[in-house]
C-alpha cells in the first residue's frame, strides 16, 4: 500500500468534546494539532465570499449594501463570546468559533428574495433588535448548542445565564 504525499486527512474537534480522549496517544501522535478558534477578521471575510457568492433572482445585493450590518454581527459574536468567557459556568473552552455565526449568510439571502429594493437596514433593527434572519440564527443555531453546554445546570440557572448570553447577542 502507497500513500501519496499530497493526501492529506483532516478532523476538527471542539475543546469541550472528551471523547477524543479515548483515542489511543499511539495514534494521537501521529497527527498534527492545529487551534482555529474564533477570529473575528476571519468571520467577516467568510461572510463576505459566502455572500458574493450567492445566486439571486432578479436583482441582487451587493456586499457593499449589507457589509455594515455584517460588521455588527461580528461586533455581538465578540459580545457573546466575552460574555461566554466570563461566565464561571462556561469560560474559554466553550468560545463559539466563527463557523456558528456563518448561517447568518444564507438566511438573509432567503429573507431578501422578495425584495426589489433595499430595506434600510438587514441584520438588525436602528436600535439593535434582530430581524429574521438573526432570530433564525439564534433559534436554529446558537441557543440549542448554548443550552446543551448548560445541560448540567438547573433549570433557574440555566436561564438566568441563557438571559445573559441573549442580551449580549446584539450590536
Amino acid at each position: 500500500l502507497k500513500i501519496p504525499d499530497n493526501l492529506y486527512i483532516i478532523g476538527t474537534m471542539n475543546l469541550i468534546d472528551h471523547s477524543v480522549e479515548q483515542l489511543d496517544f499511539a495514534l494521537r501522535r501521529r497527527f498534527l494539532w492545529v487551534e482555529a478558534s474564533y477570529n473575528a477578521d476571519a468571520l467577516l471575510q467568510i461572510c463576505k465570499v459566502k455572500w458574493d457568492a450567492l445566486e439571486w433572482d432578479g436583482k441582487g445585493f451587493s456586499w457593499d449594501c449589507v457589509e455594515s450590518d455584517f460588521e455588527m454581527l461580528v461586533d455581538s459574536a465578540n459580545k457573546l463570546n466575552q460574555v461566554i468567557r466570563s461566565e464561571d459556568e462556561l469560560g474559554e473552552d466553550f468560545l463559539l468559533g466563527h463557523v456558528f455565526f456563518l448561517e447568518a449568510v444564507p438566511f438573509l439571502h432567503q429573507f431578501l428574495q422578495p425584495y426589489s429594493r433595499s430595506p434600510s437596514s438587514f441584520l438588525f433593527t436602528a436600535k439593535g433588535a434582530w430581524r429574521e434572519p438573526i432570530e433564525k440564527l439564534w433559534r436554529l443555531s446558537l441557543n440549542p448548542l448554548l443550552k446543551e453546554y448548560l445541560s448540567g445546570l438547573d433549570n433557574k440557572a440555566q436561564i438566568q445565564i441563557m438571559k445573559k448570553l441573549k442580551e449580549a447577542f446584539k450590536p
